[in-house]
């Protein structure tokens, strides 16, 4: 009977939310069980219900973390209102921001290797969003990509061509008006690479 007023509460996504949480401003190490269930004030029971391990509970609150990202990514490309440059510049505004968020946690925490898999995997995370994009202005005609690859392949040359210009060197040594000639940099690239007459 204590099981299925477990499931009726819905506390499985405020423990992935709350690890979410605890893990991006700790790090993996320094977060555990008993802090994640302080935060929604439940018990061991409770966790072990839902969760094996700390492992089990990290890796739905990394898949947390890139559905959360993918939605925002996805819902300034799906709007039509904007034209496409205007969209460009709202997604690297958005990238921008990410970016200063990110910095702003105690990532020193984590180790080396998942910074690095964090950030490769969330600019996978939004591919999918970005090839389809691709797709739909390819065939109203409104770009035309010089890159002879797949979409697919397009898509993740774009996203990691950002993230190199973007990371060239560490964010807080750059000030604002290095930051609009990155965009600038950026803007100029991916109009070139897609095929896009500039106005």
């Amino acid at each position: 009977m204590a099981r299925k007023a477990i499931l009726e509460g819905g506390k499985r996504d405020d423990l992935v939310k709350a690890a979410l949480e605890l893990f991006l401003k700790n790090g993996y190490e320094n977060t555990s069980i008993r802090m994640i269930l302080d935060k929604v004030d439940g018990e061991v029971g409770m966790f072990y219900h839902y969760f094996k391990s700390k492992q089990e509970i990290f890796d739905e609150a990394i898949k947390l973390f890139f559905f959360e990202y993918s939605k925002e990514v996805s819902e300034i490309l799906n709007d039509t209102d904007n034209d496409f440059n205007q969209n460009l510049n709202t997604i690297l505004s958005h990238f921008e921001k990410t970016i200063y968020k990110y910095n702003q946690l105690n990532t020193n925490k984590f180790h080396w290797s998942m910074r690095i898999a964090l950030n490769q995997l969330t600019i996978r995370s939004i591919v999918p969003y970005v090839t389809k994009k691709i797709i739909e202005l390819k065939k109203v005609g409104t770009i035309n990509p010089i890159f002879q690859g797949t979409d697919s392949e397009l898509a993740s040359f774009l996203l990691f061509g950002i993230h190199g210009i973007l990371h060239e060197k560490p964010f807080s040594e750059i000030d604002s008006t290095e930051m609009e000639q990155k965009k600038a940099a950026i803007m100029k690239l991916v109009i070139t690479i897609l095929g896009i007459k500039e106005r």
